[in-house]
C-alpha cells in the first residue's frame, strides 16, 4: 500500500461531505470562542489596570484631603490666638508674611458682637 492511496482511502472513509457539513459549525463555534476569550482577556487587563489608577488617584486625594484639613486647622488657631504654635498641627516650620491676617482677626472678632457676623468669616 503505498502513502498516496492510504491517504486517498482515508479521505474516502473519514471526510465525507456529510463530516465536512457537521464540522463546519463546530470549527465556528470554537474559532469564535478562542477570539470571544483573547478579547475578554484584553479587557479584563485594561480594567484591572483602571482599577488599580482609581485606587491611586483616591489614595492621593484623601492625602490632600488630610493635609487641607491640617491647613485649616492651624489656619484657624493661629488666627484666633495669634500664637504661631497653633498654625502649625503638623511640626512642620512656615514663615511667610501674612497680610490679610490683621483684617481677618478683626473680622472674627466681631462674631462676639454680631451674631451674624460668623457669615462674613469663613473657616
Amino acid at each position: 500500500m503505498t502513502p498516496a492511496s492510504w491517504l486517498a482511502r482515508l479521505r474516502q472513509q473519514y471526510l465525507t461531505p456529510v463530516t465536512l457539513i457537521r464540522l463546519v459549525p463546530i470549527s465556528v463555534v470554537l474559532v469564535t470562542g478562542l477570539v470571544l476569550t483573547t478579547w475578554t482577556h484584553g479587557l479584563l487587563s485594561q480594567h484591572r489596570d483602571l482599577v488599580l489608577h482609581t485606587h491611586e488617584v483616591i489614595e492621593t486625594a484623601k492625602d490632600v484631603l488630610i493635609g487641607l484639613d491640617d491647613a485649616e486647622t492651624g489656619q484657624r488657631g493661629f488666627l484666633l490666638s495669634n500664637e504661631s504654635a497653633t498654625s502649625n498641627p503638623t511640626g512642620a516650620r512656615r514663615t511667610g508674611w501674612m497680610p490679610w491676617r490683621p483684617a481677618w482677626q478683626a473680622r472674627c472678632r466681631t462674631m462676639q458682637t454680631r451674631p451674624r457676623a460668623w457669615i462674613a468669616c469663613p473657616g
